[in-house]
């Protein structure tokens, strides 16, 4: 349901639909321990001004710092909008992702994610994507630009995309390693509400965005908006943020291993050898600096690659042609 096409769009707060009406997009906003920046996150959501309902779920991990009491406020405050799923015990502990308890709670045919200590800075956010993903259905995914922030939104580049990989991202990303590439920060996306398949290590894999988004790429293209309209907060309490060099590399060779061995067969080739090339380069700097552990750990992720690779040939003749060309071109992991 939309509001007439005669009316402009307005803010989910002032908007009022008939009891039971579904909404046509779902938000996820994930908490924990985010007492100092929930409510801008929260803010950022509810100025949004759309011509179509909203569904606002609310994921808090058993907060210890009193975000939870300001999720739980919000929530009584518009019954009609917010739904919150406040946790006794917190889940990322026992390997549970937030995503697990707020999927089944999805109603909109959108879904939209703004962590807690993130925030949206254009009101006409969700109305902008969500009108081009209804012009557009062979796009699965619309994502755009973010800044980076402090602690107190005070701007640190103006560009994320850029500021990590040096270059615009392109208009369009229509291929499996176009959009595995490319950095699509997490809180600017809208993607259709697909039950994509996860696997058993795909829900461990801390990097779980890029997981998806490698998985959303079976159902469709990903389009970059071209403009900015949120801000990606960096603070010493983020997870991400606070790990260690070596921990991130870890967590994104795991997230690799995942993808490779889990995404869909035409696309495995393409995920091993990145994995393969990046597991690689990381095993010879190790074993140059004598790091043992290190060099066992990229070893390992090096063979995995090789191993998942073969998942090409499911479904294809396994001929000896068909089993040469795949492993020459596997060499190409340690050129």
């Amino acid at each position: 349901m939309t509001l007439e096409s005669s009316e402009s769009p307005k803010a989910l707060t002032d908007q009022s639909w008939p009891a039971g009406t579904t909404p046509t997009l779902t938000v996820h906003c994930f908490a924990y321990n985010h007492v100092d920046f929930i409510e801008s996150a929260l803010k950022g959501i509810l100025m949004q001004e759309t011509t179509f309902p909203v569904q606002l779920l609310i994921h808090d991990d058993a907060s210890t710092d009193g975000t939870a009491e300001i999720v739980k406020r919000y929530a009584e405050r518009y019954p009609n909008l917010i739904e919150a799923v406040l946790q006794s015990e917190n889940q990322y502990s026992k390997g549970k992702q937030p995503k697990e308890f707020l999927n089944p709670l999805s109603k909109g045919k959108y879904i939209a994610l703004c962590e807690g200590d993130d925030y949206w800075t254009s009101a006409r956010k969700l109305e902008t994507q969500v009108d081009y993903l209804e012009r557009h259905p062979e796009v699965a995914l619309t994502y755009h630009d973010v800044r980076n922030v402090d602690e107190k939104g005070n701007a640190l580049c103006d560009s994320k995309i850029r500021a990590v990989t040096g270059k615009s991202p392109p208009e369009n990303l229509d291929t499996f390693e176009s959009v595995v590439t490319t950095l699509i920060p997490n809180l600017s996306i809208v993607h259709r509400n697909i039950d994509y398949p996860i696997g058993k290590m795909g829900r461990r894999v801390v990097n779980g965005d890029l997981y998806k988004f490698a998985m959303l790429s079976a159902y469709g293209e990903m389009r970059n908006m071209g403009v900015t309209m949120g801000d990606y907060r960096l603070h010493e309490g983020g997870l991400w943020s606070a790990a260690s060099s070596d921990r991130k590399t870890h967590q994104l060779i795991e997230t690799w291993i995942a993808i490779a061995c889990e995404v869909r067969s035409e696309d495995s080739l393409v995920a091993s050898k990145i994995l393969g090339r990046y597991a690689f380069s990381k095993f010879l700097r190790n074993l140059r600096l004598k790091r043992r552990p290190e060099v066992a750990f990229y070893f390992r992720a090096y063979k995995t690659a090789w191993k998942c690779s073969f998942r090409f040939l499911e479904g294809r003749p396994a001929g000896i042609l068909s089993v040469a060309a795949n492993l020459l071109y596997l060499v190409s992991f340690s050129i």
